[in-house]
């Protein structure tokens, strides 16, 4: 395949995907400088080279040409966070806040990912919850009167405070945190 034009590579996370013709994909990508749309032709092909890149919450370097995927890096793979069902549900949290925010910037993108590499490890989803969504709202220009929260945390307050921020999204951005009702109910992480 020839590829014309200039390319450029770019850092960034998948946080939407929408088949598109029989094999083809589209993207919601945010990068350190916005949300990207782009398409990933042929990916849905058994031999296809970009299938794991384009995974829901993979962080990848994507090579793009135009409004093309060309090539991709796995940096971080989604699989840790795809088996457990908690941290799936606040991941797909984070993905649908971000895709209905209208400003998105490398501050968005460095907590986005960082939250995101934290699902992969063994902090409990309640606090990264709590500590994402309350650094969304302080780099929009929000504060809230949430205190800092450590591993010493008990469920029932985490999901006080987790309350608390769907509260804010609502009042302050008018977004409603989509999954809570499933993240708050499921079987829950250790604090």
């Amino acid at each position: 395949m020839r590829i014309y034009g200039m390319q450029n590579v770019e850092l960034g996370i998948i946080l939407k995907t929408d088949k598109s013709k029989e094999y083809d994909v589209v993207c919601k990508i945010l990068t350190p400088k916005s949300l990207k749309t782009a398409y990933a032709i042929g990916v849905l092909k058994p031999t296809a080279k970009l299938k794991n890149a384009v995974q829901l919450f993979s962080i990848c370097e994507f090579t793009f040409a135009g409004h093309k995927i060309t090539g991709a890096n796995v940096v971080q793979s989604p699989m840790p966070i795809a088996k457990c069902m908690n941290r799936y549900y606040l991941a797909s949290s984070i993905a649908e806040v971000i895709l209905q925010i209208q400003n998105h910037d490398a501050e968005i993108f460095t907590i986005t990912a960082r939250a995101l590499e934290a699902l992969t490890g063994d902090t409990s989803a309640y606090i990264i919850f709590i500590d994402y969504f309350k650094k969304l709202l302080f780099s929009l220009g929000y504060s809230v009167d949430i205190q800092n929260v450590d591993g010493n945390l008990t469920l029932s307050t985490a999901k006080e405070y987790i309350k608390q921020l769907i509260a804010c999204y609502k009042t302050l951005l008018d977004i409603v945190i989509p999954n809570t009702d499933l993240f708050l109910s499921s079987p829950a992480n250790p604090l």
